[in-house]
């Protein structure tokens, strides 16, 4: 957030308006989601949630740095620091949301408009999702480092079944895990921009402005 520039205003406004707008659909889709549990889906989901774990996440980032360090894999060893990198920048800012908005989790039945204000209870740390901010943080560091499809596709399919495993185990409304993602994505992509001193002139956290301001139109519209 430190690094917010002038040409991160409208984007930003635009994922603070779809967020609010989402929230006004949480509680339909949270209905469907329960009514749609199975054995399997409980399998899947109960596997895809510890991606969103730090202690599952961080060890990763260890295993790409150690491996980059064995077979003097440079890519492999920047994935690992930079994994680790937006882990702790994607928690700080995660955490610091939770704290402020103090939103009440789903499994509470207090309904999604329920909003504590500052707060340290678990129970009321629902917006936004930390499992998917930290998801979508490893899968966006992976997927910018390793240009290629099959690993855009795989890593970020992970992410989201982490997500939606927070929805399905009633942990989290739908609204608190796509701003969890949003946020992983951005902060991601962010470092590993950073890293690559790609452009050191631009101060904003969005990667599209960096990249057209240094001539390297890379972008989300591209990318996706």
């Amino acid at each position: 957030p430190l690094r917010l520039g002038k040409s991160d205003v409208l984007p930003l406004s635009a994922i603070i308006l779809g967020t609010c707008g989402l929230m006004a659909l949480d509680e339909d889709i949270r209905d469907s989601v329960q009514d749609s549990g199975s054995n399997s889906w409980d399998e899947i989901f109960s596997f895809s949630k510890q991606f969103g774990d730090g202690r599952v996440t961080v060890p990763i980032a260890g295993i790409f740095y150690l491996a980059g360090e064995i077979f003097h894999d440079e890519k492999s060893r920047d994935t690992g620091i930079s994994a680790l990198e937006s882990f702790i920048f994607s928690e700080i800012i995660c955490q610091t949301l939770k704290v402020l908005a103090g939103r009440s989790r789903p499994y509470r039945g207090e309904g999604s408009g329920k909003f504590y204000g500052p707060t340290f209870d678990n129970a009321k740390l629902s917006l936004p999702s930390g499992h998917a901010t930290v998801a979508f943080s490893l899968a966006s560091v992976i997927a910018s480092e390793y240009d290629s499809l099959l690993v855009d596709i795989s890593a970020y399919t992970i992410a989201s079944l982490t997500a939606l495993s927070r929805v399905y185990h009633d942990k989290h409304w739908t609204s608190d895990v796509a701003l969890g993602a949003i946020i992983g994505t951005l902060v991601g992509r962010a470092v590993v921009y950073q890293n690559k001193k790609e452009n050191t002139e631009n101060t904003g956290i969005f990667p599209w402005a960096r990249a057209r301001e240094s001539g390297f139109e890379v972008g989300f519209a591209q990318k996706f």
